[in-house]
């Protein structure tokens, strides 16, 4: 597990009460200074471990005007710290601070929100992204070219939007469901328009696998479907690269959206609607499994 620096302002007076929230938490290292009335406490703990120490924070924090709390990646540490083993006979003081984060090896809520909510905005970047990786998905269904479909979906910008959303359905967060569902608009009506305009240039052969495979919604499509939502969202609580889970959430999305728009262009409307169904479903079966995930991640 990757650890954190977590620094810590408050003002003079709160200084016993975090160091005492510091102690419980048994941490490798902890510095602090003050001045100015200020006192400024330096922590290095695990990734799991950081919501143990910022929930207790939060109040202290919350309450006291110009605290802050920042946590910050640690590439390395020399010398090594040693890993701390596992115990179920935790002393009373030290059980009270162990979270759901300690238990399922996720990285904190506050880490959690900051990477999702950058990937809930709207951005230039975003929507040429959809652009390039709708006319990619465009061409390799036009050719019945597997390896142009994957290629396309390297460079799809839907997992964040999703997994965001999932995130916020789980917290019950209104604001970040709000700007998660305005990316998700937007990266589908980008695609939706793009698909539109390359119905009209390409055209699909209807016996073609990449189409027939996106055209009827089976047992396995829905079974894909909640298996990218639950990896995309465990990749996101532990911390590690999602690259690869984004180009599985890419997979269930883009692709029958692509079908769907240039299937319509083109006449085929049971096709079309019959593809539509199948994003409709992949939709809703990658948030519900994020929202089950989320909620097993505590």
């Amino acid at each position: 597990m990757p650890q954190r620096l977590i620094e810590v302002l408050v003002p003079a007076a709160d200084t016993e009460r975090v160091q005492a929230i510091i102690e419980r938490s048994d941490l490798a290292w902890s510095w602090n200074q003050s001045g100015d009335g200020t006192t400024v406490f330096k922590l290095l703990a695990p990734a799991e471990q950081v919501e143990s120490i910022l929930d207790p924070l939060a109040p202290i924090v919350e309450g006291s005007e110009g605290a802050r709390v920042l946590v910050l990646p640690v590439e390395a540490v020399s010398p090594r710290t040693d890993e701390p083993e596992e115990s179920d006979g935790l002393p009373l003081d030290k059980a009270a601070v162990q979270t759901p984060a300690k238990l399922s090896g996720r990285i904190s809520r506050a880490e959690l929100y900051e990477d999702l909510n950058d990937f809930a905005r709207v951005t230039p970047a975003f929507l040429v992204m959809a652009v390039l990786a709708t006319v990619v998905a465009a061409v390799g269904l036009a050719r019945n070219s597997p390896a142009v479909v994957i290629g396309a979906m390297v460079i799809a910008p839907l997992l964040g939007p999703n997994m965001a959303l999932a995130l916020a359905t789980t917290l019950g967060d209104l604001e970040l469901a709000a700007r998660a569902l305005r990316a998700n608009v937007a990266g589908f009506a980008t695609a939706l328009a793009v698909s539109l305009l390359a119905g009209a240039v390409w055209t699909v052969d209807l016996g073609a696998s990449e189409i027939l495979s996106r055209t009827v919604v089976s047992f396995e499509e829905i079974l894909l479907a909640l298996a990218t939502g639950t990896a995309g969202a465990l990749a996101v609580t532990t911390g590690v690269s999602s690259s690869l889970v984004g180009v599985m959430v890419a997979v269930a999305l883009l692709p029958p959206l692509v079908i769907a728009s240039m299937l319509l262009v083109q006449g085929n409307g049971v096709q079309a609607a019959n593809a539509f169904l199948m994003l409709a479903v992949n939709v809703v079966c990658v948030n519900l499994s994020g929202v089950v995930t989320f909620y097993v991640q505590g």
